[in-house]
């Protein structure tokens, strides 16, 4: 119990800390009404979070890539739910750049359970990272990185939330 209380501390913690440094642009996805009424069984939050720097600098846009995000999610079978017991946040951080005409990202995302869900195995957050290089203007490679991780997360996490409905 004490390992899984440390663990929903940091998962809170890593998504709360930047909003009171001030570092960071954090964009929660607001759900579709429709697909609220879809039927689908679970919710999953989308946090994205750029620091304030990268997102003046480079020209990135929370939405934007929140939305990239949000369609991953929604492809592996979750609903979009601020109010979820899980969630999935995507941080972007600008790194050194390994190419001159390409700037270089890190892209970290995370899934995991908020709070203990009664009646069901404990679920430990998941978690996934890699370096895009993208052109200044041209975000289309780091969307479909976010897209592609967000996926390969919230597949995993489905897949631990709901073994009977995973696909």
């Amino acid at each position: 119990m004490k390992n899984f209380t440390f663990l929903l501390l940091r998962a809170i913690l890593s998504a709360l800390l930047p909003l009171f440094t001030g570092a960071l642009s954090v964009a929660s996805i607001v759900p579709n009404a429709a697909l609220a009424s879809g039927g689908r069984s679970e919710g999953v939050n989308i946090i994205v979070q750029i620091p304030a720097a990268a997102d003046r600098a480079y020209n990135l846009s929370s939405d934007h890539l929140g939305e990239a995000a949000k369609q991953a999610a929604r492809a592996e079978g979750w609903e979009i739910d601020p109010n979820s017991k899980y969630f999935v946040r995507v941080g972007v951080e600008p790194v050194s750049q390994r190419d001159v005409d390409l700037y270089a990202f890190r892209i970290n995302v995370e899934g995991g359970p908020i709070e203990p869900a009664r009646g069901r195995a404990r679920v430990s957050a998941v978690t996934a990272a890699r370096v895009v290089d993208v052109p200044l203007r041209d975000h289309s490679k780091l969307r479909e990185a976010i897209d592609e991780l967000v996926r390969g997360i919230a597949y995993k996490l489905r897949a631990r939330t709901q073994p009977r409905d995973h696909h």
